[in-house]
């Protein structure tokens, strides 16, 4: 199980970042937003990658750019065990 707590802690953060609410008056945890500054480099980027993670990927673009791309890699940390390890069961199949 510790092995695999980074993946755990990622998908927890994408089911939160799925099921979060994206409307204005929701609650943020940008450090600047509450400083008082109207945005920083990072607003957007969570209500891009729960766009991403429901398909629309005009509005996630419209959002934050980087949205999609962090989205792919954090699925790809997620998945990556699995990948890795279809080499090996492959060989063991092939026997």
């Amino acid at each position: 199980m510790k092995k695999y707590s980074g993946q755990l802690l990622w998908v927890l953060a994408l089911l939160f970042l799925f099921f979060m609410d994206t409307s204005e008056n929701a609650f943020s945890f940008c450090v600047f937003k509450m400083m008082g500054f109207n945005s920083c480099f990072g607003c957007g980027i969570g209500r891009s990658i729960h766009h991403a993670l429901h398909f629309d990927f005009g509005l996630s673009v419209k959002e934050h750019v980087l949205g999609i791309p962090a989205t792919l890699g954090i699925l790809y940390t997620i998945f990556k065990p699995v990948i890795s390890l279809k080499p090996k069961l492959q060989w063991i199949f092939n026997k």
